[in-house]
C-alpha cells in the first residue's frame, strides 16, 4: 500500500513540474475551465483500471470489492449523465450518428442475455459500455466551440500522461515486478513491461505512450520557445513508455501516426529528415533491433502474431454456429478454450471478438459507429476552414486522427472499443469531438458562404 502511494504522489509531482511549461499547463488548465467534462472523465478511467489487479487471475462470475465499487460507480455516473439530460433537455443534436450506433451496440450487447452462455455478465457488460456513451453524451452536451473541444482532448491526454508516469515511476520502485519474462521468449529481450498501480498490461501501457509521444509530437512541430523542449520532453516520456511496453502493435500504430502528422500537418520536409535519421539508427543497430522485435519469440511465432493467427481458425469456426446474434455479449468467447486447461479471456481482435459473442449484427453496429466517426473526422479536417481559423485547428485535429489511427490499428490484434476499456474511452472521446467539430465547422462555412452571397442571391 506504501508502495502504491508513493506512486501516485510521485507522478503527481513529476505532473506538476511538468505543467509549468507548454503544453502540459494548458492541460492541467483546461481539467479547471471543464471541471464537469473532468470529473465525468476521470470517473470513467477509475472504473476501467479499478479491477486491473484482479483480472487475469478471478473468474468471470467472481465480484470482489473492487467490481463492487467499479458497479456503484458507473450506476453512479450513468445516473449523473441521465440528470444532466433531464435538467439540460436531450441533447438529439449532440447524439451524433457514431454515439447512435454505440447505443445501438450496448442495448444489443445487453439483450443478448436471452441468449448467453452467461445472461448475468452479457447483460452488466453491456450495461458498462451503455454507461460509457452516456457519460460522453453528457460530455457532449458541454462541448460548444472549439476551445472546449481542444480542452477535453487536453483532459484527456493529461490523464494518459499520468498513467504512461505512474507505470514508469513503478518500474523504478519495483523493478522485479515491472519486469516480466515471457514464459516462451529467450534472450535478454524476452520481457513485458506492467505497470503496477493502476496495473496496466503492456498492450494498454504501449498505447498510452504512444498517445503522449503524438501529443508531444504534435506540440513539438507547432510550439514556440522553450515550449519547444518541454515537447520534446513528452515525447521522449512517450518513446520510453514504447521501448519499455515492447507492443510491437502499438510500435507500428505510433511509427505511422507519427508519419501521418508530418504529412497532414504540412511537415512533410522535416518528417522526411526525422524519419530518414530514425531509420538510418535503424540500419545501424540493426542486430539489436531484430531482436527487439522479435522479443525472445522465434521468426514463425512472430509471422503468427504470436500464436493468435493459429487460434483465431478456432474463433472462426465458433462464428459459424451461430453467425447473425452470436453466442452471447463478453461471455461468448469466454465458454471457448485453446485446450483442455486454458479458457480465451480474450480473442485478440476486436472484430473477431465481435462476430463470436454477436455476430453479423453486432459487427455491423460497431462497424457504422467506426466508418461515422471517420467520416466526421473527415468532415471537419482543417482545409474546408479558413487560412487562419485551419491554423489554430490543425493541430488538435491531428490529434484527433493520430488517435483513432492508433486506436484503429491496436484493434487488430487487441481488444479495443467494443468492451468497457481504455480504447472505448478514448474512441468515444474521439467521437464526440470530431462530432461536435463537424457540426461547428459547417456552421462557420455557412456563415460564410450567407457573407459571401446574401440569401436570394446565390447563383
Amino acid at each position: 500500500m506504501l508502495i502504491n502511494i508513493a506512486i501516485f504522489a510521485i507522478s503527481f509531482v513529476m505532473v506538476g513540474s511538468l505543467a509549468v511549461f507548454h503544453p502540459v499547463n494548458e492541460w492541467v488548465c483546461s481539467v479547471k475551465r471543464l471541471p464537469v467534462v473532468s470529473l465525468l472523465l476521470i470517473g470513467l478511467f477509475t472504473s476501467v483500471l479499478l479491477t486491473a489487479q484482479s483480472q487475469a487471475t478471478l473468474s468471470v462470475d467472481a465480484i470482489d470489492e473492487s467490481r463492487v465499487i467499479r458497479i456503484c460507480l458507473l450506476i453512479v455516473l450513468c445516473l449523473v449523465s441521465w440528470v444532466i439530460f433531464s435538467v439540460r433537455g436531450f441533447p438529439f443534436s449532440r447524439c451524433c450518428a457514431a454515439l447512435t450506433m454505440m447505443f445501438f451496440f450496448s442495448l444489443f450487447a445487453m439483450s443478448s442475455y436471452i441468449y448467453s452462455v452467461n445472461p448475468l455478465l452479457s447483460l452488466w457488460k453491456g450495461f458498462e459500455v451503455f454507461a460509457a456513451a452516456s457519460v460522453f453524451l453528457a460530455i457532449a452536451v458541454s462541448l460548444n466551440t472549439f476551445d472546449d473541444i481542444d480542452g477535453a482532448l487536453q483532459v484527456l491526454w493529461l490523464i494518459l500522461l499520468f498513467l504512461v508516469l505512474t507505470a514508469l515511476v513503478g518500474g523504478v520502485l519495483q523493478p522485479k515486478l515491472a519486469f516480466v519474462r515471457q514464459t516462451f521468449g529467450r534472450g535478454s529481450q524476452a520481457y513485458e513491461y506492467w505497470g503496477q498501480f493502476p496495473r496496466i498490461n503492456p498492450n494498454s501501457l504501449t498505447q498510452f505512450g504512444a498517445m503522449v509521444g503524438v501529443g508531444g509530437l504534435v506540440a513539438f512541430l507547432y510550439g514556440r520557445g522553450i515550449g519547444v523542449l518541454s515537447s520534446l520532453c513528452l515525447l521522449g516520456l512517450g518513446a520510453l513508455t514504447i521501448y519499455l511496453g515492447h507492443s510491437r502493435t502499438s510500435l507500428l500504430g505510433f511509427l505511422l501516426a507519427a508519419v501521418a502528422i508530418f504529412w497532414f500537418g504540412k511537415k512533410r520536409v522535416l518528417g522526411l529528415m526525422m524519419i530518414s535519421a530514425a531509420g538510418l539508427v535503424a540500419l545501424a543497430a540493426y542486430t539489436y533491433v531484430e531482436a527487439y522485435v522479435l522479443r525472445g519469440q522465434s521468426k514463425a511465432v512472430f509471422v503468427s502474431m504470436s500464436g493468435r493467427t493459429e487460434f483465431w481458425p478456432e474463433i472462426w469456426r465458433a462464428f459459424t454456429t451461430s453467425p447473425l446474434v452470436g453466442h452471447g455479449y463478453y461471455a461468448g468467447h469466454r465458454s471457448l478454450s485453446i485446450d483442455a486447461l486454458a479458457n480465451v479471456s480474450s480473442v485478440d481482435n476486436t472484430y473477431l471478438e465481435v462476430l463470436v459473442d454477436l455476430g453479423v449484427i453486432g459487427l455491423g453496429l460497431l462497424m457504422a459507429a467506426l466508418i461515422c466517426s471517420c467520416f466526421s473526422l473527415y468532415a471537419c479536417r482543417p482545409s474546408i476552414l479558413g487560412h487562419q481559423d485551419s491554423q489554430w485547428w490543425r493541430p488538435t485535429w491531428l490529434l484527433l486522427m493520430s488517435a483513432l489511427l492508433l486506436l484503429g490499428i491496436r484493434s487488430l490484434t487487441g481488444p479495443t472499443f467494443q468492451v468497457l476499456h481504455p480504447n472505448l474511452l478514448i474512441f468515444l472521446a474521439i467521437t464526440v469531438c470530431a462530432a461536435t467539430a463537424k457540426r461547428i465547422a459547417s456552421q462557420m462555412v455557412q456563415v460564410s458562404a450567407d457573407t459571401l452571397y446574401p440569401i436570394g442571391e446565390k447563383s
